[in-house]
């Protein structure tokens, strides 16, 4: 065999046998896996929520989904920024406090002037570790990964 028909075969993405080997995947692309599953949990919750215990009760869970999805997409996006030193670059401390904060008066508000109820609300910030957990199941492993 020549050396440019080594080198050829040496840069082709098929292997030997022909067959291609997919890219491994982005870390965006999981995140984007792990978001699509919160929010499809969390509207599972809110229709359950519906057909079991009525319009506030999926309200309620339906806010709380909200929250917990708007949770894991900021957060996703603040590491990511962090970790690549894009766009401004605000202490990771003083963000990550911000972030908390507003999230709790986000939930503590509605709650204390009687808008949600607590307990369905709880429920529905359980589709963020449901939903991730559940991602899990739905990611492909990488075919690079050497064992």
């Amino acid at each position: 065999m020549s050396s440019t028909s080594e080198s050829k075969a040496a840069e082709s993405p098929s292997g030997p046998t022909g067959a291609e080997t997919p890219p491994p995947t982005a870390p965006h692309e999981d995140l984007n896996i792990v978001l699509k599953t919160v929010a499809f949990v969390g509207l599972l919750e809110a229709m359950l929520a519906a057909y079991i215990s009525g319009r506030t009760a999926a309200i309620s869970v339906g806010y709380g989904a909200l929250l917990g999805f708007g949770n894991l997409l900021l957060l996703g996006r603040m590491v990511r920024s962090f970790l690549s030193r894009e766009g401004v670059s605000m202490p990771w401390v003083v963000a990550a406090l911000l972030k908390l904060a507003v999230l709790c008066l986000a939930m503590y508000l509605p709650v204390r002037a009687g808008v949600l109820a607590l307990l369905p609300f709880v429920f529905g910030f359980g589709a963020l570790p449901v939903g991730i957990v559940a991602s899990q199941f739905l990611r492909v492993p990488s075919r690079n990964k050497a064992n």
